[in-house]
């Protein structure tokens, strides 16, 4: 299922993706998606605070925006 604009509102709010990698968003937070292709998932942390935990060795590079930063996984 492709990923949407996700917003938490008072409570955290955890996304679980089908390859087992999960972003925790804290409350307030708003995630973009860029680009999820076979190859590439691509989001960005447009407000808020969130935490990544991408399956090693999964099938797609990531890369996540937030603010001024680019933060790409690479292993």
């Amino acid at each position: 299922q492709a990923l949407t604009t996700v917003e938490s509102q008072e409570a955290p709010f955890t996304v679980r993706l089908s390859d087992g990698s999960e972003i925790r968003l804290a409350p307030y937070s708003r995630l973009e998606p860029v680009l999820s292709s076979s190859s590439r998932f691509e989001v960005r942390l447009a407000r808020g605070q969130a935490e990544f935990s991408v399956r090693p060795h999964g099938p797609r590079r990531w890369a996540v925006e937030a603010g001024l930063a680019r933060v790409e996984v690479v292993g």
